[in-house]
């Protein structure tokens, strides 16, 4: 028998490479499909580890289909190549990641057996609003009923409504974030054994700051002129106290939002995850940011670090089509409740407290 994974980001990569590493007696003979558009940051990572944590690996780049990753058709061509191959394997576990992702969730629903309580690996802090969601019996309507434009597209691709299908009743979640389960799921702690042992020996720069930069204002989350108001402060703050402050940009802003940002502040980017592409530079003195999944690993990895939240106020915050107001509040919630990680807030004039 196997372990079938299907995930799509480097993110979800490096967890599942985590989950085989904490457990390498109940995960094996595994079977992994990477349905995604960051093949080259996937690429990197197994280039670094020199080792191969897989029996098979199908990757399925979603610009392989000649239209963008969002278009309906790299859905349903991604769709195609990964249940054509599922068939061809015998499983009896099964590990995804992200069950908010419309293309994930339709796989999963279409290649589920009942007899298989399915494993999800964080894709960062929607594993939080997940878990909320399901405790409030809200993730039908949150995750599992598509509406509008992604509706359309999901039916175009998938040729089924993923509605009419009944949600999964359980999971057994391996994530970072020590949140409450359901009555019906389970929560499975990651230690992050790997990425720690990357960071055993490593020097630290007190005098470095690593600002992680966030897509919420292409979310439409947050005002763009609070944004940078906030940011310039926050540089300000950190260069009064002889601090040298580097921006890490997000791999989903858009270019002419990190065109703003680089006339603020300095700004570097990788192809991995921050919190493995450290591995080969001083680890800074402190890591910053707005709201971040990797506040929380960074956190969790890098002990003699200092890790600072900035909060905007709530009622700065909008809604997004993918997150709430009510999502980000309980990111910072769990912030303020995880050790090691200070919080300071912002002001609506973007002045910080």
């Amino acid at each position: 028998m196997a372990t079938l994974f299907i995930i799509s980001n480097p993110t979800q990569y490096l967890n599942a490479i985590e989950l085989v590493t904490q457990f390498p007696n109940r995960f094996t003979n595994n079977k992994l499909v990477v349905i995604t558009d960051f093949t080259e940051g996937i690429e990197r990572i197994d280039q670094i580890l020199a080792k191969s944590y897989w029996d098979e690996k199908k990757m399925i780049p979603l610009r392989s289909s000649g239209y963008a990753p969002s278009d309906w058709r790299s859905w349903r061509h991604a769709y195609l190549a990964a249940t054509e191959y599922i068939k061809t394997i015998t499983y009896d576990q099964l590990v995804l990641g992200n069950l908010g992702d419309p293309l994930i969730y339709a796989i999963l629903q279409t290649v589920y057996n009942p007899a298989i309580k399915p494993v999800v690996v964080d894709d960062g802090t929607p594993t939080i609003n997940i878990l909320a969601c399901r405790r409030q019996g809200l993730d039908y309507e949150r995750f599992h009923s598509p509406r509008g434009i992604q509706l359309i597209k999901s039916l175009l691709a998938f040729r089924f409504y993923i509605g009419f299908k009944k949600p999964l009743k359980s999971y057994e979640f391996f994530t970072l974030f020590p949140a409450e389960a359901s009555n019906q799921d389970i929560v499975v702690l990651n230690k992050m054994l790997t990425l720690k042992s990357f960071y055993k020996n490593q020097s630290i720069n007190q005098k470095i700051v690593y600002f992680v930069g966030s897509q919420i204002v292409d979310k439409g989350m947050v005002d763009e002129i609070l944004y940078l108001n906030a940011l310039k402060n926050i540089v300000a703050d950190f260069q009064s106290r002889g601090k040298q402050v580097q921006y890490i940009i997000h791999r989903s802003q858009s270019k002419a939002f990190q065109n703003k940002v680089s006339e603020i502040v300095e700004t570097i980017s990788f192809n991995l995850p921050l919190e493995f592409a450290l591995r080969d530079r001083e680890v800074p003195g402190t890591f910053a940011g707005f709201f971040s999944t990797a506040l929380f690993t960074l956190n969790a990895i890098h002990s003699k670090s200092n890790v600072i939240a900035f909060e905007f106020p709530s009622q700065a915050l909008h809604d997004s089509k993918l997150e709430s107001i009510q999502d980000v509040l309980a990111i910072y919630s769990l912030l303020k409740n995880t050790e090691g990680i200070k919080i300071r807030t912002i002001e609506t004039s973007g002045r910080i407290n």
